[in-house]
């Protein structure tokens, strides 16, 4: 099961993940990143993993992607989903380098 939640503000948009990012709900994640990537050409994007506990191949993909295109500020408070925020982090920086571009880690760790 996965909870996402967005949260609209002036300057930022927060997308809140809970539980296990796999299967079918990669897919709910994606949706939702794209639905609001147009709004994020004058705002920050923050992607609170705090309430992550799992991720699957496609979900790791995702968050790579995620970050890739929006450089988005992690929120990790625990080993494991700051695991998650640089797993992110690592895969974005092997396919940008390949494309000659560097992505700057940010994780917020509460």
């Amino acid at each position: 099961m996965l909870k996402i939640t967005v949260e609209e503000k002036p300057e930022t948009t927060r997308i809140k993940v809970e539980g296990r990012l796999a299967g079918p709900y990669v897919q709910e994640l994606d949706r939702t990143w794209r639905s609001i990537l147009p709004a994020l050409s004058t705002k920050t994007l923050s992607v609170d993993l705090s309430g992550m506990t799992g991720v699957d191949e496609a979900g790791k993909q995702l968050l790579a992607e995620i970050y890739g295109a929006s450089h988005a500020q992690f929120i990790a408070r625990s080993v494991l989903t700051e695991f998650y925020a640089e797993q992110a982090r690592e895969r974005s920086r092997k396919s940008s380098t390949q494309g000659g571009k560097t992505c700057e880690p940010r994780t917020l760790v509460n």
